[in-house]
């Protein structure tokens, strides 16, 4: 971006090199067109894209500039982009060569461009250059000038260049503004009002369009992490406890058959030993048979019953331990070889490992039946008898997660790989971890180690997918549960996820092939049903939509959001009833779902339920007091209520909160016309059709011996039409805007002075007649008038006539301003 864009005549280039010498001296970045190329479309789109991007236009006033039909094509741009212009006079426009100036437009195909620059330079500061010997001191007012208000100047030329991108890429949400993006651009239009240059209709589009994006965007993350932190607690509690106990038994076998080895190689006479070990070994089995019977018990009988069982099934499994230890002992007492005394430590680990791993799912037990007094005890005991075990930290950590107290897990796990730096789960545990947390950067970290250790864990790459899927690197979380599926093609959380993932990304064909995939491993996967209902209703499928969200709901009937979307289904369908009950449903299971109660109450207000609409929006404010939306609604409703005092104050307050909030004003316009406040009611008709203005066609400019005039205007969402007029003090002004049909289409009338200020409306000619008309409005000056035909929030689609007609008269005072109905 640079800081201005120099206009010139290629006549005047040594002016204008001088300019930019000085410019560029004094750190500004200028863009000025040197080349001398042919004037085709690449040109032009330098050119405008040079204007775009620049925060000021000079524009160097010589009587060749003047007559330049390329330099008025130039401005003529810089104002419909609403830039800010400084005219720098080199020749000073008067007398001869205003003449010679406006003699050479004359016929000109774009003589009314001209005119209408001219005009429009007349309004604003021009900074004199005409005198080379004060040089110096102009080009110092000039720097002040630029310096001038720069922050507010500098973010319209960024964030127009930015809108005019999302444009020209097709409107591609990955252009859109987000997070402090978003509400720093939101803070700047509210600082706007009363600012030159004002935004353009492009800005507010643009800045729009990213907050629904943006609360697209919130709402996808909060049912997201709902489904997050359902599948990532499958994984914890007595899941961990029994996998560990699993790890410890494999140990136990791998180490039992080292030792054996070990000691058949010791030769014949360790055959005694050799016959203590094995009985020591079977006792151990058969107590860790007992305690897994003792797990099952647990399982199916009171949690009293099981505990006493495992209780007792341990004390007996620690017995055995202790008895096989002193029958290892009493064998190493023999003159046998060193290598014995080896094979005792061997299994002396595995006993250990398998004690740590029987008061682990013991502690878990006991969580499970929500003693976590009791559960953190055993923890810390386990830690007691074993400091230099990992496994025992690992355990407390285990525990310590599902107490909730993360910092301690974190610290327990952390210990546990100083000990063994090789344990990729213990990597992956303190990920899951920092998850909880919400640091993100060190759960990738450490599902990365784990990922190094043990390459073929396919959760690992899931759970690392999902840390990438909420810092929106997308691809990377795409990648990573691809490579989960490639590791295990039944892997149903890597293909929900990335369903998800591409969701997101607007890859809904890619995301409902993964949905389906999912569903037909495990017909019982709730997730994917519910992923897969989000992609048909964004496809428009609302029947198939809905038939998923009700598989959601039957397979697990407490998720809020399920309810939420197939309400929305309902609503597209016209099915009000269906959907107010699943809103009401989504409320009860979540009553802190702001954007429920909203729908809920528009709904209401569809039906004519005014209550129950009140009650809705006044939970929508008090849940999000920065809901625009739901105070503009209120105030809806207060109206039909007959309080329209209240209906004010809630069309204000939304007002205030984003002054670029199109719906209060018309509202308020329409307040103000029926309380006979004329004044009021033409300022909120006035910014109703500034704000709501995505298209502007002006016409020639109708004069004198053109009077009477009509035409017809094809009307359409978010155009302004503006017919200029030559108008002369005390002439009566008649206007007519007459729709070809009213139930589509409600005509508005506004009447702009020659400084382009508003003076006169009409929406409704009469109570029962939606068509606009001006009567006998007696012209205070002569000068060029303009009538803006736009329409109120009646409709906005169809053809209108327009009639405008001047007669003569001795009056010099206007109408009364008509009242709408």
């Amino acid at each position: 971006m640079s800081d201005v864009f120099i206009s010139y005549s290629r006549k005047n280039s040594d002016f204008a090199h001088k300019l930019d010498s000085a410019l560029t001296a004094a750190k500004r970045d200028v863009w000025i067109d040197w080349q001398d190329i042919a004037r085709g479309e690449d040109w032009w789109h330098s050119i405008q894209t040079g204007i775009d991007s620049a925060d000021t236009t000079l524009i160097i006033i010589t009587e060749n500039w003047l007559v330049s039909e390329v330099c008025h094509r130039e401005l003529e741009y810089v104002r419909k982009q609403n830039k800010r212009v400084f005219p720098i006079i080199r020749e000073k426009v008067e007398g001869d060569l205003a003449i010679r100036v406006k003699g050479t437009w004359v016929d000109q195909e774009w003589e009314q461009r001209a005119r209408d620059n001219w005009k429009y330079l007349r309004s604003v500061n021009w900074l004199y250059f005409d005198d080379d010997t004060a040089f110096d001191a102009a080009f110092k007012d000039l720097l002040t000038a630029l310096d001038t208000d720069q922050v507010y100047v500098k973010s319209h030329t960024r964030y127009l260049v930015r809108a005019l991108e999302w444009q020209q890429s097709s409107r591609d949400s990955s252009f859109l503004l987000e997070g402090d993006q978003l509400e720093a651009a939101q803070a700047w239009l509210k600082t706007s009002v009363n600012k030159t240059p004002e935004p353009l209709p492009t800005h507010h589009e643009y800045v729009t369009a990213s907050d629904i994006a943006e609360k697209v965007r919130i709402a996808r993350d909060k049912a997201r992490e709902q489904l997050i932190r359902r599948f990532r607690q499958s994984a914890i509690i007595l899941g961990a406890a029994v996998a560990v106990a699993i790890i410890a038994a494999v140990v136990i076998g791998q180490q039992y058959i080292s030792a054996r080895a070990e000691v058949t190689s010791a030769g014949a006479t360790l055959q005694q030993v050799n016959m203590l070990v094995t009985a020591a070994v079977n006792q151990q089995v058969t107590a860790a048979a007992k305690v897994q019977a003792a797990e099952y018990q647990m399982a199916t009988a009171t949690i009293e019953q099981g505990n006493a069982v495992v209780a007792q099934q341990t004390s007996a499994a620690r017995e055995h331990n202790a008895s096989t230890e002193v029958a290892v002992a009493g064998a190493t007492l023999s003159p046998v070889p060193p290598t014995l005394t080896a094979v005792a430590l061997i299994i002396k680990g595995a006993f250990t490992q398998q004690d740590i791993a029987l008061q682990i799912a013991n502690a878990s037990l006991r969580m499970n039946d929500k003693q976590i007094a009791a559960a953190l005890q055993i923890a810390d005991n386990m830690v007691a008898d074993y400091p230099k075990e990992s496994l025992a930290y690992i355990g407390r950590g285990i525990i310590l997660d599902n107490s909730g107290e993360f910092d301690a897990a974190i610290a327990d796990y952390t210990t546990a790989l100083q000990l063994d730096p090789t344990n990729a789960t213990t990597y992956s545990n303190r990920g899951l971890v920092y998850d909880k947390l919400g640091k993100l950067d060190e759960s990738i970290a450490d599902f990365s180690e784990a990922i190094k250790i043990d390459p073929q864990d396919t959760e690992v790459y899931n759970n690392r997918g999902l840390e990438y899927y909420q810092q929106g690197k997308l691809d990377a979380a795409v990648d990573d549960f691809t490579q989960a599926i490639q590791l295990d093609s039944t892997n149903t959380f890597a293909y929900n996820n990335r369903g998800l993932v591409y969701t997101d990304q607007d890859k809904l064909d890619a995301a409902l092939a993964d949905f389906t995939q999912a569903i037909t491993i495990d017909p019982k996967y709730m997730q994917a049903y519910s992923g897969r209902g989000q992609v048909y209703l964004r496809q428009g499928k609302d029947d198939a939509a809905a038939t998923d969200y009700t598989q959601a709901i039957q397979l697990d009937p407490t998720v809020s959001n399920n309810y939420y979307y197939r309400a929305l289904v309902y609503a597209n369908q016209n099915k009000n009833d269906a959907a107010l009950a699943d809103l009401t449903q989504a409320i009860q299971l979540n009553p802190q779902n702001e954007t429920a109660y909203f729908i809920r109450g528009r709904l209401y207000l569809l039906q004519g339920n005014n209550d129950a609409a009140l009650a809705d929006f006044t939970e929508a404010v008090q849940l999000n007091p920065e809901d625009v939306d739901a105070f503009y609604n209120r105030g809806k409703v207060y109206h039909a209520l007959g309080k329209d005092d209240l209906a004010v104050a809630d069309y204000k307050h939304a007002i205030e909160l984003n002054p670029q909030y199109l719906l209060p004003y018309s509202d308020l316009a329409y307040y103000y016309a029926a309380q006979g406040k004329s004044t009021e009611a033409l300022a909120a008709y006035w910014r109703w059709v500034q704000l709501n203005q995505t298209n502007s066609t002006t016409a020639d400019t109708v004069s004198q011996d053109k009077i009477p005039f009509t035409t017809t205007v094809q009307m359409t969402q978010g155009l302004t039409y503006n017919i200029p007029c030559e108008g002369k003090v005390g002439q009566l002004l008649q206007a007519q805007a007459a729709a070809s049909d009213n139930k589509t289409l409600d005509p508005l009338l506004i009447l702009l002075d020659p400084q382009g200020k508003p003076l006169f409306f009409n929406d409704d000619a009469t109570s029962d007649n939606t068509n606009s008309i001006i009567t006998d409005y007696a012209l205070p000056t002569d000068g060029i008038y303009t009538l803006v035909v736009s329409y109120a929030g009646g409709g906005s689609e169809g053809a209108i006539q327009v009639t405008l007609d001047l007669t003569s008269t001795d009056a010099a005072t206007p109408s009364p301003t008509p009242t709408p109905n």
